[in-house]
């Protein structure tokens, strides 16, 4: 699962930009492409979604205007081709069903809101969504449970004020969030819970992207670590580190006894994030380094992270390399 850095407020101020987003079973994605230079509250930026098959025909699309100085949508397609859609400023989280039909729209906060300080943070698997949101009034961040039609399911309180990230399982059992509070210092957590919305374990850590196995392991990344533990128990198998501030993890992946990684050296250049010399590095379930493959090269875009036909996968914008799970040792 990629990390999703703050790339978005980034491309709001450029003339036009495109990137994308996968369903959860690899049969749909959203290509989304933003053309920004708007300047002042008469004009408008544009965004749109092309949800297509895996094999490129066009499912339906998506259009909207943005207003100048606001951040574009985020959109998260489903396994049947359904797509949620989030609006962070305007606070709305759209649903929309597999022939891009509007079905459905959620309030977070209750009410129309725009504000630049709230978060709203989403994650889609098979026919469940995992929303969590904050605003800067709130005591708590709020995790709400959903059906893929925008039914709620339940709600639970993470421990931080602020909302930071959350993953669902591909099986919906388990849902990770994390959250942080700022006082005197930075104070974050990540919790897992089950699918009825009861809390499981906490961990004293925040994190960036996870993966989580439908048999119940966690891995996640805080920025430079990554860590592996049980969702139900508070206390880590593993916690490994990069080493060095610059190299940051920017996937994780969870395959057969092993956990994969995307470390990259991130830079922001001229406030747009810029990933270099990213390396698939992957780990056994003792914390040991057992695979490391570097590739060369720098994009706007972290590197894509999969597993497919006994591979493991790490592609950027100019190459790729691959390890396959019968050459590791455990």
């Amino acid at each position: 699962m990629s990390c999703q850095f703050a790339i978005a407020l980034a491309v709001v101020f450029l003339m036009s930009a495109s990137f994308g987003q996968t369903s959860r079973n690899g049969e749909f994605s959203a290509h989304v492409s933003t053309k920004g230079g708007a300047k002042n509250k008469r004009e408008h930026n544009t965004w749109t979604a092309e949800v297509v098959y895996k094999n490129g025909t066009k499912r339906y699309q998506l259009n909207k205007e943005v207003s100048f100085d606001v951040q574009f949508p985020s959109i998260y397609p489903a396994d049947n081709g359904s797509c949620v859609v989030v609006n962070v400023f305007d606070g709305l989280v759209e649903f929309y069903d597999h022939r891009g039909s509007l079905i459905k729209t959620f309030r977070p906060f209750g009410k129309p809101t725009t504000e630049h300080e709230q978060v709203i943070k989403c994650s889609v698997a098979g026919d469940r969504v995992a929303v969590l949101f904050s605003a800067p009034e709130s005591a708590n961040a709020t995790l709400v449970m959903m059906t893929a039609e925008g039914e709620e399911l339940g709600r639970a309180s993470p421990k931080g004020k602020k909302a930071a990230e959350v993953y669902l399982s591909s099986n919906s059992k388990f849902v990770a969030a994390g959250s942080y509070t700022m006082a005197a210092q930075l104070v974050s957590v990540t919790q897992t819970f089950g699918e009825d919305g009861k809390e499981m374990s906490t961990f004293s850590k925040a994190f960036r992207c996870a993966d989580i196995s439908n048999d119940g392991l966690i891995a996640f990344s805080d920025r430079n670590s990554i860590t592996l533990a049980s969702v139900s128990a508070g206390q880590p198998m593993f916690t490994w580190n990069t080493k060095q501030k610059e190299d940051i993890v920017t996937a994780v992946k969870l395959v057969s006894n092993f956990v994969a990684s995307s470390v990259e050296n991130v830079s922001a250049e001229s406030g747009t994030p810029m990933y270099h010399n990213p390396a698939l590095i992957i780990l056994n379930r003792k914390g040991d380094v057992v695979s490391t493959q570097s590739l060369t090269g720098s994009s706007q875009k972290p590197s894509i992270l999969i597993a497919s036909g006994g591979d493991i996968i790490l592609s950027s914008s100019t190459s790729t390399t691959k390890v396959s799970l019968k050459s590791l040792k455990e």
